[in-house]
């Protein structure tokens, strides 16, 4: 299994575990007719690199959702963006290929637009870096 999608699959359950949320996070595209939650990588600078050859990973992300409802939408985006407030250890991948220093939001929430289905979006952007193991 890829970095990314262990580290995806580790946001995963954090959020399913710790947030109310009314769809399930999903590596896609946003469902245009329904209230969908997505994951998607953003760019991210390169990581640090030490002469022990060890590396930090960088990875930049977005989450985006959509609801019929705006204060469902803005609560669920506001919970997401508190809980991945996290530091060294707080998440743990399933199959141990990395270890958390720390991810942070770096954009706050904000309402993107409101679809041609009266769908509101919502964005919140972050940053994580990890240690590969």
């Amino acid at each position: 299994m890829s970095l990314r999608q262990s580290f995806f699959d580790a946001v995963d359950v954090h959020l399913t575990n710790n947030v109310a949320m009314f769809s399930e996070l999903r590596l896609s595209d946003l469902d245009i007719d329904n209230s969908d939650i997505v994951f998607r990588y953003t760019p991210s600078p390169p990581g640090q690199k030490y002469f022990n050859q060890s590396k930090l990973k960088n990875f930049n992300f977005q989450i985006v959702l959509q609801h019929d409802s705006r204060l469902t939408a803005m609560n669920t985006i506001e919970a997401i963006a508190e809980s991945l407030e996290l530091s060294n250890g707080e998440l743990v991948p399933e199959d141990g290929s990395f270890s958390l220093v720390m991810c942070q939001i770096y954009t706050e929430p904000a309402e993107v637009s409101k679809t041609d289905k009266n769908l509101y979006i919502w964005s919140a952007m972050f940053q994580a870096e990890l240690s590969k193991n």
